[in-house]
């Protein structure tokens, strides 16, 4: 318990905050819980049991083969316990300067309490779609999502892929799994985050890296790593169950906790 009350401490005398989000808060969407998702459940069984399917329904089969399938599908549990964490973090932030990288490709944190313009997710975000041949930028679904959701409220038989209004081409989540994966949609919020981020110098910088991984390393573990080692004044806190350790150049200023990132918020809280 000392360390957490450490750690506290740190966080009370900081004057504002970076925030990574790693994989261990991912959450993505349940099937039943989007209008893809629900079209699945529909109209699935139906159309594998046709003989013959146009192309256009077996592209269809294929995207909802996708969406509900999604690797990242986890339970309702799951999903209250993240968004507890990030109201946790919000607690945290509260009244003091701060930017969030995450990792997370669902879009929970966008629903959150933390504020979304000092958000940025450079792996993409499943509420966005892009179009598979790379001729727009990536745009919002909700239109199309809407439209689905009608289709399906009303009974009718939906067996079109939503497509790109622009060349007709179908579209997938826009996300870096995705193929041509297009950029677009995060860079306006990284602009953001670096301008942030090079105003922090100099200051108490309390630098909280949450369940990051190795998968990309250059996203947030060694940025946060050097941002940590040139501002004297910063910090660097990393919670993860196994891949918490901290270099040796950050030796009194960085801090490793095994555990798990979710429930160690939620035993901070406490102490704040």
């Amino acid at each position: 318990m000392l360390q957490v009350e450490q750690i506290a401490a740190q966080i009370r005398e900081a004057d504002c905050f970076l925030i990574g989000i790693g994989e261990a808060f991912a959450v993505g969407a349940k099937a039943e819980q989007s209008p893809l998702g629900k079209a699945y459940m529909e109209n699935k069984k139906r159309l594998e049991g046709e003989a013959a399917l146009l192309p256009a329904e077996r592209e269809y089969v294929e995207i909802l083969d996708m969406v509900g399938n999604h690797p990242a599908r986890e339970t309702e549990e799951k999903r209250a316990r993240v968004q507890q964490a990030y109201a946790i973090l919000s607690k945290i932030v509260e009244k003091k300067p701060f930017f969030v990288v995450t990792m997370c490709t669902d879009g929970e944190i966008f629903d959150s309490a933390l504020d979304a313009e000092k958000i940025t997710a450079p792996c993409g975000n499943v509420h966005m779609l892009q179009c598979s041949r790379h001729i727009l930028e990536p745009f919002e679904t909700a239109p199309l999502y809407e439209k689905l959701e009608q289709q399906i409220e009303a009974g009718e038989v939906f067996t079109a892929l939503p497509r790109c209004p622009a060349c007709g081409g179908p579209l997938h989540p826009n996300t870096i799994c995705t193929e041509g994966y297009l950029q677009d949609a995060y860079l306006p919020s990284w602009q953001t985050y670096t301008i942030w981020l090079s105003g922090t110098l100099h200051r108490r910088l309390c630098v909280l890296e949450l369940g990051v991984s190795f998968a990309h390393p250059s996203v947030i573990r060694f940025p946060f790593e050097k941002t940590v080692f040139y501002n004297k004044k910063a910090s660097l806190l990393r919670v993860h169950p196994t891949l918490c350790q901290v270099p040796q150049e950050l030796e009194g200023r960085g801090m490793a906790v095994a555990a798990e990132p979710v429930q160690f918020l939620t035993e901070l809280e406490s102490y704040l």
